[in-house]
């Protein structure tokens, strides 16, 4: 049976930035020395003003070639007697951290066979800046999480599920609501003021919904502590490079995140690649990325399958 010939083509559905919550919608956007919601312009504009940040001595320095922090305390102070002679015990600083900034990317590859005009690499263009755009929070989550570029690469960097966390309960499970509120008891534990965040793959966040612990803010959820939770698409659960059971999955609650994004490079004349082979074109939208946080790291082992554990159980 002949296949069916049709008159024309029409544009695909674009994909689309996500409006739901995620990380790039509740964490703190870094650019240009400011901590800003707004991210940088999106765009073949090969502008380096989102490259750089201002330190607080006042030097402009480049942070897409890696950087290091200290996170200031988040926790400690005491109450005193006004007529004693004990001075508040100093809260240990921080170790410094490095970091080492990584890649995400939109591609579209096309064929050059029959002369693809101007238009036709504009469109390649817009199709792959709307894939990074739409995929660089679920890439950068995934990052964040795992820490995989990190550890390959022995770059040291920070990550959810490094040694770092807290177990709360070392590996013990916990209900989905008991592992929430051991969680919102962790960041009120382990800091005094700072807005707590709980990262969490969508389904774990879906059972806390279902269990009525969670509301909508625009694109924010929150609990009723104003703690924020993030249902990460790159989120996978693992704890120690292991993923659990499909009936458990890990949770990790930090400060409030804050990502530095770059402009989207390189320009045009860098972002496409022949490949002679196969007459192929490929076009890349790429942006520098790099995700910091203070000093609060805890993790709990969430089960699925119920949602009360009593205590001692």
């Amino acid at each position: 049976m002949a296949s069916r010939r049709f008159a024309a083509y029409i544009d695909a559905t674009p994909v689309r930035e996500p409006r739901f919550p995620c990380l790039l919608n509740a964490a703190v956007i870094r650019v240009d020395g400011a901590r800003t919601p707004d991210a940088p312009t999106a765009g073949f504009d090969s502008s380096s003003s989102a490259d750089y940040i201002t330190v607080n001595t006042g030097e402009r320095i480049r942070w897409t070639d890696g950087f290091a922090y200290r996170p200031e305390p988040c926790n400690g102070g005491r109450v005193i007697d006004p007529w004693g002679n004990v001075e508040g015990t100093a809260y240990t600083a921080e170790a410094e951290i490095d970091v080492i900034p990584f890649v995400v990317e939109g591609v579209f590859s096309r064929s050059l066979f029959g002369n693809p005009g101007a238009g036709d690499y504009d469109e390649d263009r817009q199709i792959a800046l709307r894939q990074l755009l739409a995929c660089r929070s679920k890439q950068i989550e995934a990052e964040l999480w795992k820490g995989t570029l990190s550890q390959a690469s022995s770059w040291g960097n920070r990550y959810l599920a490094d040694s770092h966390a807290v177990l709360v309960e070392g590996n013990r499970l916990l209900g989905y609501l008991t592992a929430l509120a051991a969680l919102e008891h962790a960041i009120a534990d382990g800091s005094c003021s700072q807005q707590g965040v709980i990262h969490a793959r969508p389904d774990t966040v879906s059972l806390w919904d279902a269990g009525g612990a969670l509301r909508r803010a625009g694109n924010l959820i929150l609990t009723v502590n104003d703690t924020i939770v993030i249902p990460g698409r790159g989120y996978d659960g693992s704890r120690g490079g292991t993923v659990p059971s499909t009936d458990s999955a890990w949770a990790y609650a930090t400060t409030v995140p804050e990502v530095l994004l770059s402009n989207v490079m390189p320009n045009q004349s860098l972002g496409e690649r022949t490949t002679t082979a196969s007459n192929d074109l490929t076009t890349y939208a790429r942006q520098v990325a790099a995700v910091t946080w203070g000093c609060l790291q805890a993790a709990v082992h969430v089960d699925h399958t119920t949602s009360i554990t009593v205590t001692g159980s």
